[in-house]
């Protein structure tokens, strides 16, 4: 699990998400997806806000989700945390209306000040399926493998711009 070896500065950049951005086809395919495979294909994939998503889908943006799963880098392998992350997500470019620009990457930035050798960690999102959750059980018990829902492909994250 990745640790920081330096000390990183509250809004300072831990990492880039990298991997292959999704055809507007695969992106489509994931809602058909059920049981193991929709669990299997849904790991490590990385998403804009529902917000950003939908400007991007009405102007033929075709960056919108991240698969990092097979060309990704170390920022995959961050845990999630929703009560104490200390990273969050960040869009970039952001937003501007005005010149028609929308964000083309996601970065991990440091909620606050991170001493070395602490584990980095992120909430994923409302998104993500955490079965522990779902099923009344502890919420410090790992994820189940094998698990299939009818909601959503898990995503490991949407950015917030």
């Amino acid at each position: 699990f990745p640790y920081t070896t330096l000390f990183r500065s509250a809004g300072q950049v831990v990492g880039e998400f990298v991997g292959r951005w999704l055809s507007v086809h695969e992106e489509a395919h994931l809602d058909s997806l059920v049981g193991r495979e929709r669990e299997r294909r849904g790991e490590y994939l990385v998403a804009f806000d529902e917000k950003t998503l939908e400007r991007k889908r009405a102007s033929g943006d075709r960056f919108r989700i991240i698969d990092c799963s097979k060309h990704g880098n170390m920022m995959r392998l961050l845990n999630d945390c929703r009560d104490a992350p200390n990273c969050e997500l960040m869009a970039w470019p952001e937003h501007d209306p005005a010149r028609g620009i929308e964000p083309k990457a996601l970065f991990l930035v440091a909620k606050h000040d991170v001493p070395a050798s602490v584990e980095l960690v992120w909430d994923y999102g409302k998104d993500y399926i955490r079965p522990w959750e779902q099923s009344g059980s502890s919420a410090s018990e790992p994820q189940q493998s094998g698990s299939s829902s009818s909601a959503k492909p898990r995503e490991i994250g949407r950015a917030h711009v």
